[in-house]
């Protein structure tokens, strides 16, 4: 982990694309190793026993649990590392000329935007499982840097969360239009669009609405974009 970070540091310094490979790679070893540690604990039939015994048992199995727990927690971190690598190497990439020199701000809200939703996801993963553990079931000497490392996963949530509710003032005042029924989804400058919404009961097709999504009655909605003339329909589903 430590060795992915210094490699995204020095890629964020450096504008070295070559940096952005090695720590992917620095990610995939550690989440490898969080996996192959809950699958020791998972396939130990020392554990196994101990947790079936009256006198162990309890602290056989939180100690299980802890294990698991960390493993899936790293794992996740693991991943959200990777999809950041992946972010780093977008922005940092030579911007090429052409019909727009270079790639506007709006673009790099929308990459980073598209991004962070899949990052939020793995730390929320990550989240979950680090609840599952028992900080006292860990050896006194490693309390300290689970803690920390759970206190950070909140702090990232918190910030990701912050970001969030900045992305469609961002998007407008960069020039393009935030779909409100479509979240994650901002619309660049050069495909503007009218946000529409239809009900998944209606066959006539799309019906404008320009406010919040309210007003339409209970049920499932298909909310829609139709962006210069042609309907963009989206999965996303609107109670």
């Amino acid at each position: 982990m430590e060795a992915a970070k210094a490699s995204l540091q020095q890629a964020n310094a450096t504008h070295d694309e070559a940096l952005i490979a090695q720590a992917k790679a620095h990610f995939a070893i550690a989440k490898a190793q969080f996996m192959v540690a809950g699958q020791i604990a998972d396939s130990s039939q020392l554990l196994g026993r101990l947790e079936g015994l009256p006198a162990v048992g309890d602290l056989a199995r939180s100690r299980h649990t802890a294990v698991d727990g960390i493993a899936t927690m790293g794992a996740a971190i693991s991943d959200a590392g990777q999809e950041l690598a992946d972010l780093y190497g977008q922005l940092i990439k030579p911007t090429t000329t052409g019909g727009q020199e270079g790639r506007t701000l709006l673009t790099v809200l929308d990459q980073t935007d598209s991004s962070l939703v899949k990052v939020r996801t793995d730390l929320d993963r990550a989240q979950k499982a680090a609840a599952q553990v028992d900080v006292q079931v860990l050896p006194a000497g490693q309390q300290a840097t689970f803690v920390k490392a759970r206190n950070t996963i909140s702090s990232a949530l918190a910030g990701l969360d912050e970001f969030e509710r900045l992305v469609p003032v961002l998007t407008e005042a960069l020039g393009g239009n935030w779909c409100p029924h479509l979240p994650h989804q901002p619309r660049s400058a050069g495909h503007r669009g009218r946000c529409w919404r239809r009900s998944s009961s209606c066959a006539s097709g799309c019906v404008r609405s320009r406010g919040t999504g309210h007003g339409m009655g209970i049920g499932s909605h298909i909310a829609c974009c139709v962006v210069s003339g042609e309907s963009e329909a989206s999965s996303a589903v609107v109670a």
